[in-house]
């Protein structure tokens, strides 16, 4: 899985579409948690609705996504046997068989998530151990294990990984490019400990046009939009600009002035 990641928190992102949702108008940008005196208060009230109807949705999409990869790392803690793991040499292949059905059975069943998946600890027996099935459009697919040349710090592509397991808790990963599915993702991962080892590492990935198409369907009256940016001021979604632009280096604009 290409976890390619931008200096991005997702948390914080949520945050700023709740709060903080630049709303740009013929008559100016108006920052809502930050500007509230220079707004009329039915226009105000009209925003707070209009964003936090929105931020209850995404919400409520990230609480069943966290909840559900709770559950997985459980199922996955239940299903390890530790004693059979320290003596038997070929335990390893029977669970991640079993898990291979858990996986599977949580693609199919979950519709917010185009991906779920375990990757194991390289380090339990030398070895790389992974599931990934993807669930697109109701098609659920079995993907490409992962590689023990793969786990290196240094590969982007293991962010979603090892941020989990530094954390060791539940983390939000960042918006990324997944290449082998063609769509950006966001994702929820989790470590997996058994008596203080660590087995791996379990996720669930959202298609982030979810976030975008709501961010864009949000109008104020004919010509007022609203856009997202990231914790580093780069635009997340934006009618003009893209994620490789920043807030701070838009020239000539007044929307530089709240950088």
């Amino acid at each position: 899985m290409n976890k390619k990641i931008n200096s991005i928190n997702f948390k914080i992102v949520l945050s700023i579409l709740l709060c903080s949702i630049i709303i740009g108008t013929t008559v100016g940008s108006i920052i809502l948690s930050r500007a509230k005196d220079i707004v009329k208060e039915n226009i105000q009230k009209e925003l707070m609705l209009i964003l936090e109807n929105k931020g209850y949705e995404f919400e409520n999409v990230m609480d069943n996504i966290s909840s559900l990869v709770e559950n997985l790392s459980d199922t996955a803690v239940n299903l390890f046997d530790t004693k059979q793991f320290k003596e038997n040499d070929l335990y390893l292949e029977k669970y991640i068989s079993e898990m291979d059905k858990v996986i599977k059975r949580y693609s199919e069943n979950t519709k917010q998530s185009v991906g779920t998946y375990i990757t194991l600890n390289p380090e339990l027996k030398n070895k790389a151990y992974g599931i990934w099935y993807t669930n697109i459009n109701g098609k659920v697919e079995k993907q490409e294990s992962i590689t023990i040349e793969e786990f290196n710090r240094d590969n982007e592509y293991m962010n979603y990984y090892y941020k989990a397991v530094d954390n060791k808790a539940g983390t939000w990963i960042d918006p990324y490019m997944e290449d082998d599915i063609n769509k950006y993702l966001i994702s929820y991962t989790k470590p997996v400990y058994v008596d203080n080892l660590l087995i791996g590492v379990v996720g669930m990935d959202i298609d982030f046009d979810l976030v975008k198409n709501a961010v864009k369907e949000i109008k104020l009256y004919d010509t007022g939009y609203a856009f997202l940016l990231s914790k580093e001021y780069n635009f997340l979604v934006h009618p003009t600009f893209n994620i490789n632009d920043n807030l701070k280096d838009v020239e000539n604009r007044s929307l530089s002035l709240y950088s």
